[in-house]
């Protein structure tokens, strides 16, 4: 789908979007009776005590310090709580349902624009049965926020260069910002795709001046949104920090001799233990807090540098492993809330659907796709938010922002292998080769 849209494309995202939003209303109307519906628990109740108080009225988070996590998504609830106090946790799960249909037809917008009308439309069908998604627009989580921000920015970021447009290119950083202060994972993508469109315009003779024009509006939008959340922190927190400072415990949690421990440690005195380890050590400030965690895990990978890798390369292949590893609670549980769930998510003692038919299919894709076209920014984007989720550790809900570019690959592949199946004998010969 490029900038300027067909009938038929317009009819094909329209139905998208309505067949993604009954779903997913179905969908929280069969989990509607369920106690945590109304009572999140752990970071979903964090986030639903952060909005009690911001529409309170206090919405500096006054007294607090530098924000702890990403504060956007405690903002868009804070928001939702103040115009409807009484009817919040439904209202919350209805606005995201629909930012999740908007995904689905983002999903179409990026296939038009960077692969084929073929998997543009297959890779948006599939998002909008794809259980993993239904499950987190259910959830006081900000994976859904992220990924439609993720997804609107890449989008946007291809138009823009389609059309020339460096006001374009300026909105997708202005997007990638905000998704940034949702979910931080995205903030990689924006320094490295930056410096991907400097490569790419000097390699078509122009001087480092007019290279540099697109990457600094990118860049310039990103940080339009994050000024103000780093001034919030360093005036009212009295911290210089730039979105939040749980990065740090956060990459300690996921690179340590034994992240096991770590990350098994529940809510209460095992996650005190934790988190007060670098107070205990005199670590005053939050940023203080934050490098001694990293640095905790640097000395871990300068103590043991192959144990290090060894557990990086266990997560790279735990973020395309199939089952959907859940941070607070088991994804796999809701299936018993939901008749649509139990046919879109589900796993046996070998196979996990749907990610473990989605990944050797994106896997494939991506190849071929780099093999025949380069490394272009869908396939950028892939490689950063993945090694960004590893970097720290993998869950399901940090593999959601990725997962709409995932579909497309997935979707490519399927492509291909219908292709190769149709193909004369010859043909299927030659195509193998792509892979070769």
């Amino acid at each position: 789908m490029s900038p300027v849209r067909s009938l038929a494309e317009d009819r094909f995202a329209l139905g998208v979007f309505a067949a993604a939003l009954f779903v997913r209303l179905l969908y929280l109307s069969q989990i509607s009776g369920s106690p945590l519906f109304a009572d999140p628990p752990v970071d979903g109740g964090t986030y639903a005590d952060l909005a009690r108080r911001l529409a309170a009225g206090d919405w500096l988070l006054s007294g607090s310090g530098p924000f702890w996590q990403p504060p956007l998504y405690s903002y868009f609830l804070g928001l939702l709580r103040w115009v409807a106090p009484e009817s919040f946790f439904g209202l919350a799960r209805v606005i995201q349902a629909g930012l999740g249909a908007i995904t689905c037809v983002l999903i179409y917008g990026i296939g038009g624009a960077a692969f084929s009308p073929y998997v543009a439309r297959l890779a948006s069908a599939c998002a909008v049965l794809y259980g993993p998604f239904l499950f987190f627009d259910g959830e006081m989580l900000p994976a859904t926020l992220a990924a439609v921000l993720n997804a609107g920015g890449l989008l946007t970021l291809l138009w823009g260069r389609q059309l020339r447009s460096w006001r374009a290119v300026f909105g997708a950083g202005v997007l990638f910002g905000l998704a940034a202060v949702a979910v931080a994972t995205a903030l990689p993508f924006v320094g490295l795709a930056a410096a991907w469109m400097f490569w790419r315009h000097r390699q078509g003779d122009e001087s480092p001046r007019q290279a540099l024009r697109p990457a600094a509006a990118f860049i310039g939008g990103c940080l339009l949104v994050l000024a103000p959340v780093a001034l919030r922190n360093a005036t009212v927190g009295d911290d210089l920090v730039l979105i939040s400072y749980n990065w740090g415990v956060n990459y300690y949690l996921g690179n340590n001799p034994d992240p096991g421990s770590t990350l098994e440690a529940r809510p209460g005195w095992e996650w005190d233990d934790i988190v007060t380890l670098p107070i205990r050590a005199g670590a005053a400030q939050a940023s203080e807090r934050a490098r001694w965690f990293a640095g905790r895990s640097l000395e871990f990978l300068a103590t043991d540098p192959l144990a290090f890798l060894q557990l990086q390369a266990a997560k790279a292949l735990q973020f395309v492993g199939a089952e959907e590893v859940g941070r607070n609670q088991d994804l796999y549980f809701w299936r018993h809330q939901s008749s649509i769930l139990r046919v879109l998510l589900w796993k046996t003692d070998w196979f996990a659907f749907p990610f473990g038919l989605v990944a050797p299919l994106a896997v494939l894709g991506w190849g071929i796709t780099v093999r025949r076209q380069g490394l272009g920014l869908p396939a950028l984007y892939v490689v950063v938010y993945a090694a960004g989720v590893v970097a720290f550790f993998v869950t399901a809900r940090y593999r959601i922002p990725a997962l709409p570019v995932i579909l497309l690959f997935a979707a490519s592949g399927v492509e291909w292998l219908r292709q190769l199946r149709r193909g004369p004998s010859r043909a299927r010969f030659q195509a193998w080769g792509v892979l070769a």
